[in-house]
């Protein structure tokens, strides 16, 4: 089984910083970790591996300071790893995100399983998995908890939690999954696995590696566009209503601007 695993450097903080031109994220000296959702779905490869073997490759579009945190994963038990960045990917929406993943993609793979965290926690739209496996045209579920192997080989099973119940579900490979928050906490490398490690490399990729149609990469190719990002402005206070009952709710209607009954 090839297993590829999509991750999203996110900022470690709330307090991020905008480019007034294009609102987009200055990503750019500030700490990145791994995002939370996509540290799931690297565990479930792993565990995966561990117990039925397997081959697990690692990608991430972004800046180079993401190397580091791709370059950790080996210590964990990947196979391999991959850095696409490039400042024509630059300000890319989920769309543009998805198409130069899948084309990554079809250039590294092919793979029998790719997943993806469920959604990243700085745009928390959970749109970047379904668009990849449109561009590639398989088929995706999202939710997943828990796989195995299906007696045919050709299919796996699926565990899908929602917040409803949890099903059971039979998906043919190759196939996508986005990954919630299971069972297992994600694990930690071993310092004898730190050590071993310390020599992979992760493979860069650009623009003049991949044959990207420019016309959907990047700021240029994002058909939708941040147009204005604000803090809501929260004006709270406190009311203290006295007098008779009467009196308190009537001031009570005032405030709520309900208008007395025609009966």
């Amino acid at each position: 089984m090839k297993i590829l695993v999509c991750i999203k450097a996110v900022p470690s903080s709330s307090e991020v910083n905008l480019n007034p031109e294009t609102n987009t994220l200055i990503r750019s000296g500030i700490e990145n970790v791994m995002n939370p959702f996509d540290s799931y779905a690297l565990d479930l490869a792993l565990r995966y591996k561990e117990t039925y073997g397997g081959n697990i490759t690692v990608v991430s579009m972004g800046i180079p300071d993401v190397k580091s945190i791709l370059h950790h994963t080996y210590s964990l038990g990947v196979d391999n790893a991959y850095l696409v960045t490039d400042r024509s990917l630059a300000g890319a929406d989920t769309l543009a995100t998805s198409y130069t993943l899948a084309t990554v993609i079809k250039e590294i793979g092919p793979f029998d399983l790719i997943l993806c965290g469920k959604q990243s926690t700085d745009g928390d739209t959970a749109q970047v998995g379904p668009e990849v496996a449109e561009f590639l045209n398989i088929p995706h579920l999202t939710y997943a908890s828990d796989l195995k192997p299906a007696s045919d080989k050709s299919h796996l099973v699926i565990k899908r939690r929602t917040s409803e119940k949890t099903q059971r579900i039979y998906i043919k490979i190759p196939a996508l999954l986005t990954v919630v928050k299971g069972e297992f906490i994600p694990r930690l490398p071993t310092l004898e696995k730190y050590l071993e490690t310390l020599e992979n490399k992760v493979e860069i990729l650009t623009g003049s590696d991949i044959k990207f149609d420019k016309e959907k990469i990047g700021l240029d190719g994002s058909p939708t566009q941040v147009v204005n990002v604000f803090t809501p402005k929260q004006d709270k206070k406190n009311v203290v209503i006295e007098g008779s009952l009467e009196q308190k709710v009537n001031r009570f209607r005032e405030l709520l601007n309900i208008k007395e009954s025609a009966n």
